[in-house]
C-alpha cells in the first residue's frame, strides 16, 4: 500500500499521507517511514502544498509525536493548507498541542474526507 502519494481533486494536487491502522511496534516503524517520506516530498517541493493526512485507527507513541512536533516546524512553511482525518479523543489533545507548538494555523481537523477536500480546494 502506498501511504504517501499525490492525488488530483477538483483540478488541484493534494499530498495524501495515510497513517490508517498503524499501531504497535510494527506500526511505529511504518509510521516513521511514512513521516520521513512526507517530509522528503515537502522539502523538495518548489511550491506550497495542499496536504491531507489520515490518522483513522492509528496510534502514535509519545516519541513519534515528539518527533513530528519537532521536525514539523522545519516544513510548516511548505504547507499551504493541511486537513487531518481521525483526530478524536486523546488525539485531539495532541493535535491542539501540535498546533500551539508549531504555530500552524492552516491546519484543521475533519470527520470526513469530503469535508477535508472542500476545505483544501476552497
Amino acid at each position: 500500500m502506498e501511504r504517501v502519494k499525490w492525488m488530483e481533486t477538483r483540478g488541484k494536487k493534494v499530498l495524501y499521507i495515510d497513517y490508517r491502522g498503524l499501531v504497535g511496534l510494527k506500526g511505529e516503524a511504518e509510521a516513521n517511514a511514512v513521516w520521513e517520506e512526507s517530509q522528503r516530498i515537502l522539502k523538495m517541493s518548489p511550491t506550497k502544498v495542499l496536504m491531507m493526512t489520515n490518522f483513522n485507527e492509528a496510534h502514535g507513541s509519545k516519541e513519534f509525536m515528539d518527533r513530528i512536533n519537532k521536525e514539523g516546524k522545519e516544513t510548516k512553511d511548505k504547507v499551504e493548507k493541511s486537513a487531518l482525518l481521525g483526530i478524536t479523543g486523546v488525539k485531539s489533545i495532541l493535535f491542539s498541542a501540535y498546533v500551539r507548538f508549531t504555530g500552524q494555523n492552516n491546519l484543521k481537523s475533519f470527520d470526513t474526507e469530503e469535508a477535508a477536500i472542500e476545505y483544501l480546494v476552497s
